[in-house]
């Protein structure tokens, strides 16, 4: 393991048997073999056995945040029991350095008939803090919490935000080498998740170390340097996380194709094989292209495009950049008056960032031309972080009825967004800004 290795997992395997008298029957027969001096592990998979993990590496690094992310059932979960030594590995190796903290939204550790003061202190003790070192930094792990109404409730009338909320205001303030974070960042409030996220900033900034499972890509693109991508319990891919959260993405959009129902769509919404997202970003996503609107369908997308503003023609979208969001459609009738709005989420469509209704009196270009024409909005500064995104576009009349929606029920719009700043800034750059537009006129 590398000196600055706070954690080193090699070529780790774990299995399980779906059949829980059989698992106690081989349970038995395993320890009955190791007994001997022979080997727990009979070398191959027995009946009803199957790999939660197989063969898996990773080592973090002081300072460094590393994710890992898959889909339900890939052994994320299972690989950080078996850091933290809860479960034991049946091939390969572990090595730790350092005092690790676990912290899940499920509450690992917590003794629920125990009120949740009674378990700051029983999980301190676990970490080797005597009672007195604990009774020191209780006021603190309780308002960090923002549980004081409730601490002196047993645990198991918790909701699991409020478990996450505990064990995270534990391991915070316990100061050890490194986080296992397990999820918690999904069931924690808005206001609590970036007092998290701002932890993990200064934890990170002193050298300590971070292992992240989450589901939310937005998150993990955002803190992480690197990450590992599992799917079955073994690792599809290992790198720099941006590139894991895109493999892990095109993946399930192979796997959970989205709804397409209109020309011009890229089948069953996905990119090419092996093409980066942002193919698209610089022109015009083809939609209804071979539709001519009518009295029934008064309007019909011929493109929806976010595009770099400023810089070398065909440069790519950079995260605190300018960007034109450009609308091309085909009227049946002029319209003066239009609201339209379009949506930008996270490429997995979970987090997202709205304009809002762009009025006519706001955006004196909101009008529709008979024929072919444009609609565009020019945002001064795009407060996203790098990664892979989606986007949404809305059109509607000035009492609300629905001219037109893309990206719902057909494939959005997928782009990239390119930064040179580092996991910390790109954190500032998502939490601490809101977007803002500007006027102009329809081309």
């Amino acid at each position: 393991m590398s000196t600055t290795s706070l954690v080193a997992v090699e070529a780790v395997s774990k299995k399980f048997c779906r059949d829980l008298e059989q698992s106690l029957r081989y349970g038995l027969k395993d320890i009955a073999r190791a007994l001997v001096g022979g080997s727990a592990d009979p070398g191959t998979l027995r009946a009803g056995e199957f790999w939660a993990l197989r063969d898996v590496s990773l080592a973090v690094a002081s300072g460094e945040c590393v994710g890992v992310i898959g889909p339900n059932g890939a052994g994320k979960s299972t690989l950080l029991k078996l850091i933290h030594g809860r479960l034991p590995p049946d091939r390969g190796s572990i090595r730790l350095r350092g005092k690790l903290a676990a912290i899940s939204e499920l509450g690992i550790g917590f003794n629920p008939v125990l009120s949740g003061r009674e378990n700051i202190f029983h999980n301190a003790a676990l970490l080797g803090l005597s009672r007195s070192e604990t009774a020191g930094l209780l006021a603190q792990i309780i308002e960090f919490s923002e549980l004081e109404e409730f601490i002196d409730a047993p645990v198991f009338t918790y909701s699991s935000g409020m478990r996450a909320r505990l064990g995270y205001a534990v391991a915070a303030h316990l100061e050890p080498d490194a986080l296992l974070i397990d999820e918690v960042l999904t069931v924690g409030d808005l206001a609590f998740r970036r007092k998290c996220v701002q932890h993990m900033q200064r934890f990170l900034a002193r050298g300590r170390s971070v292992l992240l499972v989450s589901h939310d890509m937005y998150t993990v693109q955002t803190l992480c340097t690197r990450a590992i991508y599992l799917e079955r319990g073994e690792v599809a891919f290992a790198g720099a996380a941006t590139a894991a959260v895109h493999e892990y993405l095109r993946a399930r959009r192979e796997v959970e194709p989205g709804a397409v129902s209109r020309p011009g769509a890229p089948p069953d919404g996905r990119l090419p094989a092996g093409a980066a997202p942002a193919i698209a970003a610089r022109a015009s996503w083809s939609a209804q292209v071979e539709r001519a609107p009518s009295a029934r369908e008064p309007v019909v997308l011929t493109g929806v495009a976010i595009e770099p503003v400023g810089g070398a023609a065909g440069g790519e979208l950079l995260s605190g950049g300018a960007a034109r969001v450009v609308v091309r459609y085909r009227a049946h009738e002029k319209r003066d008056r239009l609201f339209w709005a379009f949506r930008i989420a996270t490429a997995d469509l979970l987090v997202q960032v709205t304009s809002g209704i762009l009025p006519a009196e706001s955006f004196p270009g909101n009008h529709l031309d008979a024929g072919a024409g444009e609609l565009s909005c020019l945002i001064p500064r795009l407060t996203l972080t790098a990664g892979t995104y989606a986007m949404r576009v809305v059109l509607a009349e000035p009492d609300g009825t629905l001219l037109v929606m893309f990206g719902f029920e057909d494939a959005p719009l997928y782009f990239n967004v390119a930064s040179g700043a580092s996991a910390l800034d790109n954190m500032h750059e998502m939490s601490g800004d809101l977007v803002t537009l500007a006027v102009e006129s329809a081309g």
